[in-house]
């Protein structure tokens, strides 16, 4: 059993996520589309599904810091 708490999880992952440079929503999003996918037995399309999440969170962050 897992025996943390989910706001520990969200607090890992923000403090991972302000390491490395990379915006909550976006890690999330990629963790929501790896348990949707891993139980396939092929993952057609997985690393442009990827991509696409990961731009589309540069492209979402840029235009914030655009707007600034």
């Amino acid at each position: 059993m897992n025996n943390v708490s989910k706001s520990d999880q969200s607090e890992l992952l923000r403090e991972s996520c302000q390491k490395h440079g990379l915006e909550p929503q976006v890690a999330a999003e990629l963790v929501k589309i790896g348990k949707r996918l891993q139980h396939m037995d092929r993952r057609h399309g997985i690393y442009e599904t990827l991509k696409r999440c990961i731009l589309d969170g540069i492209n979402t962050t840029e235009e914030r810091s655009d707007g600034q």
